[in-house]
């Protein structure tokens, strides 16, 4: 694995805007991510809900997304991985979105901290949305999941066995990262890094 690490993450802009580019640029980048993570041969196809399955000599899992021009892929050896990317439109309804979404502390968290608050909690959220392969279900489902005290940048424990963090990439974009890690070693390992230590290069 590079340098001992179990989740890797990168971004990359899109092969061409439409569907198919972004597809093709969002495999290609998990793809690469895996082989950094070891072995070869790996292929990325599809399940019955569309969620990104790795295929090859090791039990890994990926995660892929999209906004605008950028696209952002994830890797993991330790289980269960989401990443998500979100331009910070500064023209929606944050307030609506987030009643309509959120849980009750999320939503105070909103009202409280506005635009940063929102960004961070749905990356959040579609980022465990894609771990779990519930999609929008999960992400809209009324029910807090983003701890209030999240710092951008770290790593912080969330119920579950789930470790989450989020920054601001790219100025204008937020980006989150979700794994679901069974043993307390590699949870205590992944809090001990940052969101952009785990970037690869």
């Amino acid at each position: 694995m590079a340098d001992g690490l179990s989740i890797l993450w990168a971004t990359a802009p899109a092969l061409s805007p439409d569907r198919s580019g972004r597809t093709a640029t969002g495999r290609a980048l998990a793809g690469q991510l895996l082989m950094a993570l070891g072995g070869t041969g790996w292929t990325i196809e599809p399940d019955a809900q569309g969620k990104p399955i790795a295929c090859g000599p090791f039990a890994r899992h990926v995660s892929i997304a999209h906004s605008r021009n950028i696209v952002a892929a994830a890797a993991s050896a330790v289980g269960p991985v989401g990443i998500d990317i979100e331009y910070r439109d500064p023209a929606r309804d944050l307030d609506r979105l987030a009643q309509a979404a959120y849980g009750a502390e999320e939503c105070r968290a909103v009202a409280s901290d506005g635009h940063s608050a929102f960004y961070r909690i749905w990356t959040v959220r579609e980022a465990i949305s894609k771990a779990t392969g519930d999609g929008m279900t999960l992400v809209t489902d009324r029910t807090d999941r983003v701890p209030a005290a999240m710092a951008d940048g770290t790593f912080v424990a969330a119920r579950g066995d789930w470790v989450l963090a989020h920054d601001v990439i790219a100025q204008d974009f937020s980006l989150a990262l979700a794994a679901h890690v069974a043993s307390p070693r590699d949870r205590r390992a992944l809090q001990a890094r940052t969101l952009a230590g785990l970037r690869a290069a």
